[in-house]
């Protein structure tokens, strides 16, 4: 932790990676829930689906089963299904392989399964 405040310490550069990269994971994320929202909400006004209830029930419901899952599976699930990215495309966004995002995910279903 010390040596975070020298500028050419691999300490202080893999900081300064983890910082920009969750930074872009966070703002990826806030942009793609915006687009898929809008998205969600034009289909179900559609089909005379109350959006309230859309919203606030399925999405709180889906919210509230991620939160229970630890963080590195809830990124991967995030990416995947909210994000809809490949497994490539994860895997180069959290700096991790194809099989460590495989992995992930089918541990993170067998964790929802048992919640």
């Amino acid at each position: 932790m010390e040596k975070i405040g020298e500028i050419g310490a691999t300490a202080t550069k893999r900081y300064l990676l983890t910082i920009t990269k969750n930074a872009t994971i966070d703002i990826y994320r806030k942009r793609n829930h915006q687009f898929q929202r809008e998205i969600y909400v034009d289909e179900l006004e559609e089909c005379n689906v109350p959006v309230t209830y859309a919203e606030t029930d399925v999405d709180d419901g889906i919210l509230d089963i991620l939160r229970c899952l630890p963080v590195k599976y809830r990124d991967v699930f995030l990416l995947k299904y909210s994000g809809n990215m490949d497994n490539d495309e994860i895997a180069k966004v959290l700096n991790i392989t194809e099989g460590t995002i495989r992995q992930r995910l089918s541990r993170g279903k067998i964790m929802i399964q048992e919640a």
